[in-house]
């Protein structure tokens, strides 16, 4: 146990994966299950308490069941069988234990011989930026407003007030002739010029060329910075809970290359991130079913395909595949029709739009912790089991 090695079983369980115990777990008392919980549970995340709650219980009800067996358990002498542990699993978190808890759990301890049905794994996890993990601080119009009055240019009120739509407008119509911010027709930058510039000249600014390059110099810093942007909360723990599980994580977004250059390291969370799926560099935006297969193939020579001592080890699959956004369209419906699994975040509560998202089929939360119960509920297995032992060297590249 110290060497985070679980044997865990009930007398007639047969699981497809059980194999041989040491004789020195054949009959461990309640007490030790009581020890090792209690001190698993020092070591877990936030992200980890969910799970260990909801699984712990159901480790409970084992002892209850097992009543009609045979033995007694040291805790309670004449009243409850013993546990006779005959499945050996190695693990390196709260969240393998769950399973095997589970496992007992729903297997019958009498004479059910139903196969347990084929396993379902997460082995990546794929994330919109915006609205999932990142945040956008501040108003548009304020941020156009300073960058111009910071360069000598006042706008009226009613210019200030149009700079939402006009935005959008120039967006569209940059979009439209610059696909994919350019792809690999023009930089990123060059890209943003020109929509800055058709943004004020929609709004009916009037600046010479070098006051135009001067606004856009400061509009296209302000978000590359703190100003505009802050990490949601829950991103970097949820980040390093995938990171522990060997579960390749990384972005999928309708962006440019800046956010991988400078935004997400700002924000502290490329660290934990494997791969960066940009529609600048792969020339389709989502819903395209091409950038979330591009993403799949940046996610896979992150797994241990490589490594013998992995269980089921082979290529990435889409059904392997959870992809997380905050656009009905552009996440739900272009993940699933790639054949990932998605859910969506609703952070704003913005109910009438999530219950639409929720009619119209798609799973809808409100954090990063409600996917993580998400995943637990759904029974999901997590990474390479064996690989992950050791996340540092679950990475063969």
């Amino acid at each position: 146990c110290s060497q985070d090695i679980i044997e865990v079983g009930l007398g007639r369980c047969r699981f497809l994966d059980s194999r041989p115990v040491s004789p020195s777990l054949q009959n461990i008392s309640i007490e030790t299950i009581l020890g090792l919980l209690s001190q698993v549970s020092r070591k877990l995340s936030p992200f980890d308490l969910p799970l260990m709650v909801a699984w712990t219980a159901r480790v409970f009800i084992l002892f209850i069941l097992s009543a009609f067996g045979d033995g007694h358990i040291d805790m309670f002498p004449r009243c409850f069988p013993t546990f006779s542990f005959i499945s050996a699993v190695k693990i390196p978190s709260t969240e393998l234990l769950c399973r095997q808890a589970h496992k007992l759990f729903s297997s019958s301890t009498a004479s059910s011989n139903h196969l347990n049905p084929p396993r379902r794994r997460i082995r990546a996890i794929s994330c919109d930026v915006t609205g999932t993990l990142v945040s956008f601080k501040g108003k548009i119009e304020e941020h156009y407003g300073n960058a111009a009055r910071a360069c000598g240019i006042e706008l009226p009120p009613e210019q200030a007030a149009c700079i939402p739509k006009m935005f959008k407008q120039a967006y569209k119509e940059t979009c439209a002739i610059h696909p994919c911010f350019g792809n690999s027709e023009i930089s990123s930058k060059e890209w943003w010029r020109r929509c800055v510039r058709k943004s004020f000249d929609l709004v009916g600014t009037s600046m010479t060329e070098p006051e135009q390059e001067r606004v856009f110099q400061r509009v296209y810093s302000t978000f590359g910075s703190h100003a505009a942007y802050a990490a949601f909360p829950d991103a970097v723990p949820f980040l390093n809970w995938c990171h522990r599980r060997g579960i390749a994580c990384g972005v999928i977004s309708n962006a440019d290359e800046r956010y991988g250059d400078s935004i997400l390291p700002m924000l502290g969370l490329q660290d934990s991130m494997q791969f960066l799926t940009f529609s600048k560099n792969v020339g389709f935006e989502k819903p395209h079913r091409k950038i979330f297969q591009a993403a799949m193939q940046e996610a896979e020579p992150w797994l241990c395909l490589t490594n013998s001592n992995v269980m089921d080890a082979g290529p990435l699959k889409p059904d392997e595949i959870l992809h997380i956004g905050n656009d009905y369209e552009k996440d739900y419906v272009g993940a699933t029709e790639a054949g990932f699994h998605a859910v969506l975040l609703d952070r704003y509560d913005e109910k009438e739009v999530a219950d639409e998202w929720r009619a119209n089929g798609a799973l809808v939360y409100k954090d990063l912790i409600d996917v993580v119960e998400y995943l637990g509920r759904q029974q999901f297995e997590l990474g390479s089991i064996e690989c992950c032992l050791d996340p540092e060297h679950c990475y063969d590249i």
